[in-house]
């Protein structure tokens, strides 16, 4: 028989999901028939499927050792470490980590999440760098939220199985405030701060977004469907000789190319940006485009949150994006905040 204790960083897992992280190998029908015949046991008792799991709970295995490691068992103690080599992976910049958080400062270039093209990613890395500080046998670390490949800034990772939830479910409901720091080329028509809203709808095939204007305006839109845009973009500096904009925004309901699409559709593209842009006379003037994640608020207080209560977090742009600010836009860095 072998058992393991459960760990503080893994409670709140329904029994069954748990087994399914603990025993990668087996068949969901092998973990339910486990559970009715009393090959796994919670605390010494026969245990439901949907039980939630609490720190300290000891499960016991009653299989022969070979069957359990055929099943792919995980030894207690041990954390997994990603399948992929990640030690030669570029190091990504921690702004901020405690026991609940870790918050990386992505650069641009690299993937939040691998494609068909790319073995590894953001998303790796930050499951591989959890678990070298961690002993939770069947939790394995997720970005919460996620960055293109062009755009740095802040990335969020919950250490541990609760607030890798609370964080999910409060991007769900828009109870984060994500800020992003823009050069868009062009001098905005506006001053102060519009709320740009668009019907949003993104053509797989080319792997573009297309929208269309539903208002532009000072106030903010009572509700928000599922299929529309919307952000709020504040001016804070223009360089009128050189044909730049700085713009904080706020993305408020957070879809794929979102920011970018909405400010091309404003005839103030992002610098760089050779998706959304004008062509690639736009983006000889920047490696990437100029679109940078700054700032993040959690929620306030509530029980999964109450450590880091209405926590914000900033995340300096990269070296060559602050070169463009420092020479374009002086004094930036207090007019933002």
């Amino acid at each position: 028989m072998q058992t393991y204790t459960v760990l503080s960083d893994e409670e709140g897992r329904r029994l069954v999901r748990f087994l399914m992280k603990m025993l990668p190998q087996a068949p969901s029908g092998l973990l339910y028939k486990a559970l009715r015949t009393k090959l796994v046991k919670v605390n010494g008792r026969p245990a439901k499927p949907d039980q939630v799991l609490q720190a300290g709970d000891v499960l016991q295995f009653y299989f022969p050792d070979e069957r359990l490691a055929s099943l792919g068992y995980h030894a207690a103690g041990k954390a997994v470490r990603s399948e992929a080599a990640m030690d030669d992976f570029p190091e990504i910049p921690v702004v901020y980590e405690d026991d609940y958080l870790v918050v990386f400062n992505k650069p641009a270039g690299i993937l939040s999440q691998k494609d068909q093209s790319a073995g590894r990613s953001l998303s790796e890395y930050a499951a591989d760098y959890v678990a070298r500080g961690s002993e939770a046998a069947s939790f394995r670390a997720g970005l919460c939220n996620r960055l293109d490949r062009g755009t740095s800034g802040i990335v969020l990772c919950g250490k541990n199985l609760r607030m890798q939830q609370a964080l999910n479910e409060s991007i769900r409901h828009k109870d984060c405030r994500k800020y992003y720091l823009a050069i868009v080329t062009g001098v905005s028509s506006w001053k102060g701060v519009r709320y740009l809203v668009h019907h949003w709808r993104k053509n797989r095939a080319d792997n573009k977004v297309s929208l269309e204007l539903i208002s532009c305006g000072s106030e903010m839109p009572a509700q928000i469907p599922a299929d529309v845009a919307c952000c709020s973009a504040r001016v804070i500096q223009t360089d009128a000789k050189a044909g730049l904009s700085l713009l904080m925004l706020e993305l408020i309901s957070g879809k794929s190319h979102q920011l970018r699409a909405q400010l091309a559709s404003e005839g103030i593209p992002i610098l760089g940006d050779r998706k959304y842009g004008p062509g690639a006379n736009n983006g000889a003037r920047a490696a990437h485009q100029m679109l940078h994640a700054y700032r993040y608020q959690l929620p306030e207080d509530t029980e999964a949150f109450r450590p880091l209560a209405s926590r914000s977090f900033t995340a300096q742009p990269p070296t060559d994006m602050t070169r463009l600010l420092d020479r374009h836009f002086p004094g930036w860095q207090q007019k933002i905040n």
